[in-house]
C-alpha cells in the first residue's frame, strides 16, 4: 500500500478545496464587505471617516487587498506546481485552480467598486 501523494494521488477533499480556493476566498471577501457595510449602516457609523476615506470604503479596501493577496499566493502556487507537472490529471488540477483564482481576483475588484464609487447612504 503506497502513501497518499507519493505517486501523484490527491486526496479528494484537499484537492477540491485547493481547486475552489479562489472562490472560497472571494466568497469570504464578498460576505465580509457587505456585512460590514450593513452593520455600519445599521449602527449609524457608515459616514465616519478613517484616513480621509468613508469607513465602509476603507474597511472594504483593506479586506479586499488581503483577499486579493491570498488569491495571488494561491495562483502563484498553482502556476509553480503546473510548470513542474508532467501528468495530465495534475496539470488539469493546477490549470483549473489557476483559472478559478484568476477569475476570483477579478471578481474581488468588482466587490469593492460600490464602496469606492458610491457614497454609502443607508
Amino acid at each position: 500500500m503506497s502513501k497518499i501523494g507519493s505517486e501523484g494521488v490527491h486526496p479528494f477533499t484537499l484537492t477540491t478545496v485547493f481547486i475552489c480556493g479562489g472562490l472560497l476566498i472571494w466568497a469570504a471577501d464578498f460576505l465580509l464587505v457587505y456585512v460590514i457595510a450593513a452593520v455600519a449602516c445599521a449602527k449609524g457609523f457608515a459616514m465616519d471617516t478613517i484616513a480621509g476615506m468613508p469607513f465602509v470604503a476603507f474597511v472594504a479596501t483593506i479586506i479586499t487587498i488581503a483577499a486579493i493577496l491570498a488569491t495571488v499566493i494561491l495562483l502563484h502556487i498553482a502556476i509553480r506546481k503546473l510548470r513542474a507537472q508532467t501528468q495530465e490529471a495534475n496539470r488539469f488540477i493546477y490549470t483549473l485552480t489557476a483559472s478559478i483564482a484568476g477569475m476570483a481576483t477579478l471578481a474581488m475588484f468588482f466587490n469593492v467598486l460600490p464602496a469606492w464609487l458610491l457614497a454609502t447612504e443607508c
